[in-house]
């Protein structure tokens, strides 16, 4: 085993060249600086573990994990041979190849012609929260850049540049923070490690002499607070720790305010409130976004976003158009509407943007009595259209909807199997599924979200749950049988109001199941009973009209006993069709039937709907005001004060205390503190521990004003050296006659104390 000198020389462990000379250290010693070798190499491999336990989830979710490990070991390697014949410089440009050649390999896998600007820009929006999975190809991604900071942390680490290998490991970690891709485990684990490699490394290079308490006491503190305060940063998805308890989350926070990550959460609550009235001529669910990516715990909306530009594109099968006006009730922070819009009034077009697949998103919101329209062409295929649809996908659509963990379980896929064994094609699949889901699972708000799968839990485990985990269970089944499938969020129809008008409320926040039918488009599926559902929503909207609020209708709207969008629908035929619904959707809601007459198709001109497409003046209708008609009960049995901390965070925060005073101390603020009272006050007591102590303050005010004393150098010599003065001279003086000749008296030492007192304030 051997070392480095700072020349990059190596040298036998235990020899360290000193102003010239080789110096052995004793056998202490060197067991001593092998276990600080051994601590620094062990604190960088956490900190190589940290990130890559990261960059290995993305590549487990959306990739072939088998891949991941060359692409740690053989940099690790390169880097442990490399270590002893290559210097730094040559080694970072190795990095730099490695990294340029992974993401000139990934730009090759884009689809089209990449823009070199929109790739970099859009690995900086990651540094904004954006997730890693978000991306497209995040896998090869992940893949093409891993070998970079591995190589360039281990070769520093075993070149003793501990302090760069910190920061290269550090800075990888950091990103990965500030995408919201590493938790508070793993940033807690980085930061300890880049603690340590630092302490330990710092004492590996100038020789082990034996830490100190304040030493240690300060790095611990570093380390625990370090991750509390990275995760706070803007954009980042880790959850701090907090110091009080979280408020409780409702279902339309968790599915239309997911934006691109949704995370599929335990028990939730519902808001009854009156978030906007939709005038369309049949009801259907009003969409405002879709998943592609199953991470196994939630979902991914992978692809960016671009600026509204007008006529989007049409799904692939017949379809007809719909307008939808949308009077806004409760600011909006979404675009509510049929799947699959292709046009949007004025009134939003600014503030709107597209999704990769098509979906609408807000840059900002709409506000309480503002109003907006759009235009949707749907698909309301039949049910022998869809067992007739080809299975010959599209690759772009098979390569990314029926993408799943390698973490999923066989059993999930041999389970799926088994029950469409019966099934002739991927429509009867999806109707199984969808059955089978609403018969043999409850429906309860109130559930303990599982570790683990969250599909293979439902599925298996689990007794009860809600919309989220119907329609990712149901996903996750279909796509295991190679049937593309994605999750979509938004609103199911609400409830009617009057002709073709549905009040739609919080609680009818959604999510269900999009299967792509090629020559025909995405069909929705709901896997979720809509009987048991209903009830709930109707319990809570009859809550929070006993209790007086008044955002829970509007003038529309009026306090009956039937539930939100009830409509009976007969379930043996459906246009004239046995078994499986000619209309898909709606037979997956009661509330999505067609309005008598409404047929229309293809052939209308979407000019002939709504020629003009001009905003509606609302003339002033009012707004109903605020959407906090869920805090009923609200505290109920509480202290009214805030919550006490955990036994772990109080744990925590006397660490944190500690480690700050440490931190002072190592810092010498106390000592310079200290010295500052010292030299300004003089406690008095007997004459000679007068003279003393007035000849140590004498010395603390020599050493700020000039510099301190040398090893070696007498006081006579260090007066003489500074020009100290007469003053100066007599107290030391006076001090060497108490000292070795015993002439000690009060007149004495009253005398020395003013003459450091007036050298003091000579300033």
């Amino acid at each position: 085993m051997s070392r480095s000198d700072r020349t990059g020389r190596w040298l036998p462990v235990g020899h360290i060249e000193r102003a010239g000379q080789r110096w052995v250290p004793g056998w202490d010693r060197l067991v001593a600086v092998s276990l600080v070798r051994a601590g620094a190499l062990a604190a960088a491999g956490g900190l190589l573990l940290s990130f890559l336990l990261v960059l290995y989830d993305v590549v487990a979710t959306v990739g072939e994990p088998a891949l991941f490990y060359p692409a740690v070991g053989l940099p690790l390697l390169g880097a442990t041979l490399l270590a002893r014949s290559v210097g730094v410089r040559t080694a970072l440009g190795i990095g730099a190849a490695l990294l340029a050649v992974g993401l000139a390999y990934h730009t090759a896998t884009l689809d089209g012609v990449p823009d070199p600007l929109l790739i970099f820009a859009s690995n900086v929006e990651l540094l904004t929260g954006r997730r890693v999975l978000e991306i497209r190809q995040a896998g090869v991604w992940a893949l093409a850049v891993t070998p970079t900071p591995v190589f360039v942390t281990w070769y520093l680490t075993l070149r003793r540049e501990y302090v760069r290998a910190a920061a290269a490991g550090g800075a990888t970690l950091g990103y990965l923070i500030l995408t919201g891709d590493a938790g508070t485990t793993i940033a807690l684990l980085g930061v300890v490690s880049v603690a340590a490699l630092v302490g330990f490394g710092d004492l590996d290079n100038r020789e082990w002499a034996g830490g100190t308490p304040d030493y240690v006491a300060a790095v611990l503190a570093l380390m625990v607070v370090t991750p509390l305060v990275i995760t706070i940063v803007p954009g980042g998805a880790a959850s701090p720790v907090t110091f009080v308890g979280d408020e409780g989350t409702t279902m339309e926070d968790n599915v239309v305010g997911a934006d691109s990550d949704l995370q599929i959460v335990g028990s939730v609550d519902q808001s009854p409130d009156v978030r906007f009235t939709v005038q369309a001529d049949r009801a259907r669910y009003w969409r405002t976004g879709s998943f592609d990516r199953y991470t196994g715990d939630g979902w991914v909306r992978s692809g960016g976003e671009s600026a509204y530009g007008g006529d989007l594109e049409e799904p692939p099968g017949e379809t007809e158009f719909l307008l939808q006006r949308v009077d806004v009730e409760t600011e909006l922070e979404a675009v509510p509407a049929a799947w699959r819009p292709v046009e949007v009034s004025t009134s939003i077009a600014d503030r709107t943007q597209v999704t990769e697949n098509g979906g609408l998103q807000l840059d900002g919101s709409v506000g309480a009595g503002e109003s907006y329209q759009v235009v949707s062409a749907v698909v309301d295929p039949t049910a022998q259209e869809l067992n007739d649809a080809s299975t010959d996908y599209p690759d772009a659509i098979d390569e990314r909807y029926t993408q799943l963990p390698s973490s999923t379980p066989d059993r999930v896929g041999e389970q799926t199997a088994e029950l469409v064994s019966g099934a002739d094609t991927p429509y009867e699949a999806a109707r199984l599924i969808e059955q089978w889901l609403r018969t043999n699972k409850e429906y309860s708000l109130s559930v303990e979200r599982p570790d683990g799968n969250i599909a293979d839990s439902f599925l298996f485990e689990m007794e009860a749950g809600y919309c989220t985990y119907y329609a990712t269970t149901m996903a996750t089944m279909l796509r295991s049988q190679g049937i593309p499938a994605r999750m979509a969020v938004g609103y199911n129809a609400g409830e009617p109001v009057g002709d073709d008008r549905y009040a739609v409320r919080g609680l009818n926040s959604h999510a269900w199941v999009e299967v792509y039918f090629p020559d025909v488009g995405w069909v929705s599926f709901d896997p979720t009973p809509p009987n048991p559902r209903q009830q709930v929503e109707q319990a809570a909207i009859q809550n929070a009209r006993a209790s007086g609020s008044d955002t829970v209708d509007t003038e529309e709207t009026e306090p009956e006993e039937s539930g939100p969008g009830e409509i009976e629908v007969p379930t043996e035929e459906r246009n004239g069709t046995e078994g499986p619904t000619s209309n898909p959707e709606a037979a997956n809601n009661p509330a999505l039937q067609q309005v008598p007459g409404a047929e229309g198709g293809r052939d209308g001109d979407v000019s002939e709907i709504d020629p003009a497409f001009e905003d509606v003046a609302l003339g002033g209708r009012p707004g109903n005001g605020s959407s906090n008609a869920t805090d009923i009960d609200e505290g109920a049995g509480g202290s009214g004060g805030p919550p006490l901390p955990p036994h772990e965070q109080l744990a925590l925060g006397a660490v944190a205390l500690i480690g700050a005073v440490a931190g002072l101390r190592q810092s010498r603020v106390v000592q310079r503190v200290s010295q500052s009272a010292r030299i300004r006050f003089q406690r008095r007591s007997d004459p000679a521990t007068d003279l003393e102590r007035a000849h140590e303050r004498l010395l603390l005010l020599l050493e700020r004003r000039h510099r301190p004393r040398r090893d070696g150098e007498t006081v006579r010599q260090y007066l003489d050296a500074i020009d100290a003065g007469p003053r100066a001279r007599r107290v030391a003086e006076l001090r060497e006659r108490a000292r070795y000749a015993g002439d000690v008296s009060k007149t004495a030492a009253d005398e020395a104390v003013s003459l450091v007192g007036s050298i003091r304030e000579d300033r």
